[in-house]
């Protein structure tokens, strides 16, 4: 195991690996799901690395439970698979998720958000214009990008004969 503290690893389903900062990634029906619908971009190209949920307390504390657990690694997909999203990533928690009123976001968190918004009004307008409401914080590292089938044919017939070895 110790060769593979800081190896990455791509994951085949149910299979047990080591993340680059050596966690733990257990298999396939303990990791949760998070979809990102409109900031999915930014998640894949690593702007976005924090996230604020309207979740209902129950499912907050089963993002916290992963947490403590040591589950760190989940799915993220670009909407829910039930409205036929596609899994395009996998995820590390960074920190446990916790809560926090909106007034009480750092504006550094902005950026971490995906750099979409101006200002923390603006914001705080996404999520119903409430500065008093509490939300879920979930903060992350993307770990493995998956990209789908289609655009790597795309990319392996548009490389140069060079390139294909």
């Amino acid at each position: 195991m110790a060769a593979l503290e800081n190896t990455a690893v791509t994951l085949d389903d149910g299979k047990r690996a080591i993340t680059p900062r050596g966690n733990m990634i257990l298999a396939k029906g303990d990791r949760m799901i998070i979809s990102f619908a409109w900031t999915v971009d930014a998640v894949l190209d690593g702007r976005k690395t924090c996230t604020r949920r309207q979740w209902k307390e129950r499912y907050s504390q089963q993002w916290v439970k992963a947490w403590r657990d040591g589950r760190l690694i989940h799915d993220a997909w670009d909407k829910l698979p039930r409205a036929g999203g596609q899994k395009v990533a996998r995820i590390e928690l960074t920190c446990e998720p916790y809560h926090q009123a909106l007034r009480d976001m750092p504006p550094d968190d902005l950026v971490a958000e995906g750099g979409y918004w101006s200002s923390l009004e603006e914001f705080t307008e996404l999520l119903g214009g409430d500065p008093d409401k509490v939300v879920t914080v979930v903060r992350f590292q993307v770990v493995t990008v998956f990209v789908p089938r289609g655009n790597l044919v795309e990319l392996w017939e548009g490389m140069s004969d060079d390139h294909k070895s």
